[in-house]
């Protein structure tokens, strides 16, 4: 053997040694450091979804928007009582004199009258009437040199009980009615129009809320729309609604010209 072949042998056998073993077994000298312990990822059962983040704070809900003549997210429970196509020029407010928006809907459907929209005392609103099209609400009515408001306004009705002149004990009730409000549920007060001092269902601030952000939804819609006004203003001596338990004050400001 050269002296060239010897060191090239002794060469390779000193690499041989410095390689690493073929086996998967590590030596107790370089044996690596136990793993940290991870927390078992969570199985969620069937149907158990994560809860939505919290908003931020000061986030609200987007306005309420019509569009296509509809109040967007409500209900819409058609009625058989509409009229001809109209551009709305004024906001008039009612109360059902009644139960529940839904009983309501029935009950002035039964007469041959309707409205665009009906908002119950937690605030849920349903539209019957799209805002183009006329319902029969305000029937004989004048106002601003229009006559016959149907034709100029979309009608907003609130399920309210209206006047009651009884006393019951501490409460208010009215002939037929069936039942008695409590001193906090009613307003005490006599009507613009007159009339002896009485009491008034108050309406419950929810409902109030709703039906600011359906007037503003309209507004927003209807540029052509000037005013905000009662029933009992269109018809005086003949209507009573929306009374005095309604703040018409701050409904007329929403109307900024």
């Amino acid at each position: 053997m050269t002296i060239l072949a010897l060191l090239s042998a002794l060469w390779g056998k000193r690499r041989e040694a410095a390689a690493p073993a073929a086996s998967t077994a590590a030596s107790p000298a370089s044996a690596p450091a136990p793993a940290m312990p991870v927390a078992p990822i969570p199985v969620l059962a069937v149907g158990d979804a994560p809860a939505a983040p919290a908003p931020p704070p000061g986030a609200s809900a987007p306005p309420a928007a019509i569009e296509a003549h509809r109040l967007r997210g409500a209900l819409f429970d058609p009625s058989p009582h509409v009229g001809a196509e109209i551009l709305p020029l004024f906001v008039v407010m009612h109360y059902t004199a009644g139960g529940t928006a839904r009983s309501s809907i029935r009950a002035i459907a039964d007469r041959g009258l309707s409205a665009h929209f009906f908002i119950d005392r937690d605030g849920t609103v349903i539209q019957t009437v799209a805002c183009n099209r006329m319902a029969f609400h305000a029937g004989d009515s004048t106002w601003r040199g229009y006559n016959g408001l149907n034709a100029h306004s979309i009608g907003i009705e609130l399920a309210n009980l209206g006047w009651l002149d009884r006393r019951a004990g501490a409460g208010w009730t009215r002939q037929g009615l069936g039942r008695t409000l409590p001193p906090e549920m009613v307003v005490v007060a006599r009507h613009q129009v007159g009339g002896q001092v009485m009491a008034w269902e108050a309406y419950p601030e929810a409902q109030l809320r709703a039906a600011e952000a359906l007037v503003r939804a309209i507004l927003r819609a209807y540029p052509a729309v000037r005013e905000v006004v009662g029933h009992d203003e269109l018809s005086p001596g003949r209507k009573l609604d929306p009374g005095p338990a309604f703040p018409m004050a701050r409904f007329r400001a929403l109307v900024r010209r």
